[in-house]
């Protein structure tokens, strides 16, 4: 049985888009979008925090390269859900289409933004969490802690670097002719169900699941008030 080719446009023709494809069928091109609905958190977390800031409601203050780091990290949590719910809404209207490839195409921008930014806000948890307990064992102050267990596993954000990574350095692969027609995807295949590129898949759920968990954080932080 036919596979279809992983560079393949969705609404190329070719013989491996007959429904009987085995179990991708449905699932590239994709005829379904299952990527939970995360439109209740809001994007806006930077603006809350200098809104709170500005009317005295709000006290998360570090020395050193902590404030800068949360900032960056609230920051990036935002993007990350300024990407994601752009590419679920492309992607539900790509399968509500006659296959129009520039909705997918778009989705596709999104969600490579998306990985990105959620990579990078990855990058700044460890960071932080030292950060918060310098401060904390300097000056007392019952800053909230970051718990461990509350965030994705290191294994589940090397998944995230690893997609990020090959999204990065496509160009290199293109020009060494690692990439390309009838190689490997020349960007990331985006699945009615999931995501994937060099041979790692990342599933919808699970990264509805990690953006929902720094978002918890994010949110904490930012609407933390001293109880001085």
């Amino acid at each position: 049985m036919l596979q279809h080719p992983r560079h393949c446009l969705p609404n190329v023709k070719c013989e491996c888009m007959k429904a009987d494809n085995g179990s991708e069928s449905g699932r590239w091109p994709p005829r379904r979008c299952e990527m939970p609905d995360l439109s209740n958190l809001s994007g806006k977390l930077t603006i809350d925090y200098f809104l709170n800031y500005a009317f005295g409601n709000t006290e998360l203050q570090m020395s050193g390269p902590g404030q800068a780091q949360f900032l960056n990290f609230i920051r990036l949590v935002d993007k990350t859900l300024l990407e994601y719910e752009p590419a679920r809404f492309d992607l539900q209207n790509y399968v509500n289409s006659d296959n129009r490839t520039s909705l997918f195409m778009r989705c596709v921008d999104h969600m490579e933004n998306c990985v990105d930014s959620l990579h990078r806000s990855f990058l700044h948890l460890d960071g932080l969490r030292t950060s918060i307990y310098r401060e904390r064992q300097r000056t007392n102050e019952p800053l909230p802690d970051i718990h461990r267990d509350e965030l994705p596993k290191s294994s589940n954000r090397k998944r995230i670097d690893n997609i990020r990574d090959a999204i990065q350095h496509m160009d290199d692969r293109i020009s060494k002719g690692r990439a390309g027609a009838d190689i490997a995807p020349i960007g990331l295949n985006v699945k009615s169900d999931s995501v994937e590129l060099d041979h790692e898949e990342i599933y919808y759920a699970e990264l509805a699941l990690w953006i929902q968990q720094i978002y918890r954080v994010a949110e904490q932080l930012t609407n933390y008030t001293s109880s001085a």
